[in-house]
């Protein structure tokens, strides 16, 4: 389970009371299961909106994109497989992968497109895209509402997505590793803001289950993830 981050907080184990049983009942879950706390609630299920430190930990288990960091701090693939450097460094051109979303459908470069744009899409008015997407050409436009298509954005094939940006940029690839260049499917993700389990549907190492806000957040393993199950049953 390499992929998966933690955010590794102290557990707190309460001593049971009365005729609860509340510390055998936790005991029992506890090998397959790993919780920790969060400060406060998560502030969205969405990764195109997500801007908190604790909220982007979690949804870093759900989601997914192109790349991300290595634990030596080193940019890797994640559902590109692999990448070229075209135009003079103005172009990339990504393989991705053979991954799966939650839902069972395959990921595909038609899905980063539509995510991108929906991400940028003036009427969503997310508040990373603008810091992070605008280097690629035609996203400013999308943002001030001029286009709903990001130019710079190019389907090749099913498998093979190209990414063309203003000028040459040592620092791009970092960019891509925000949430807000996080996978969704097109097919049936929504284009306003993501508000329950069931929409939530990305390509991570665990998926949403259930979220009882001021209470708990569940996560529960995704048995096809492209880069094998985790060890875990549940993230609570």
């Amino acid at each position: 389970m390499k992929r998966t981050t933690f955010l590794l907080l102290p557990l707190i184990i309460l001593a049971g009371c009365g005729k609860g049983n509340f510390s055998q009942q936790a005991a029992k879950g506890a090998s397959d299961t790993f919780a920790y706390a969060l400060s406060t609630n998560p502030t969205t299920l969405d990764p195109g909106i997500v801007q908190d430190v604790d909220t982007t930990e979690l949804l870093w288990n759900v989601y997914e994109g192109l790349v991300g960091y290595s634990e030596d701090n080193k940019i890797e693939p994640r559902l590109a497989e692999s990448w070229t450097v075209e135009n003079g460094g103005r172009t990339y051109v990504f393989k991705l992968r053979n991954a799966k979303f939650h839902n069972g459908t395959p990921v595909t470069a038609a899905d980063f497109k539509w995510t991108i744009e929906r991400n940028c899409n003036h009427a969503f008015t997310s508040a990373t895209a603008g810091s992070y997407l605008t280097d690629i050409v035609g996203v400013n436009d999308c943002l001030a509402g001029k286009t709903n298509e990001i130019k710079g954005l190019e389907v090749v094939d099913e498998h093979t997505l190209k990414i063309t940006i203003d000028q040459p940029r040592a620092y791009f690839l970092g960019k891509l590793t925000y949430p807000c260049a996080y996978v969704l499917p097109k097919a049936s993700a929504p284009t306003k803001e993501i508000g329950s389990p069931e929409q939530a549907v990305g390509t991570g190492p665990f998926k949403v289950e259930s979220f009882l806000a001021d209470q708990e957040i569940r996560l529960a393993a995704f048995p096809d993830y492209y880069m094998g199950a985790p060890k875990v049953a549940h993230i609570v």
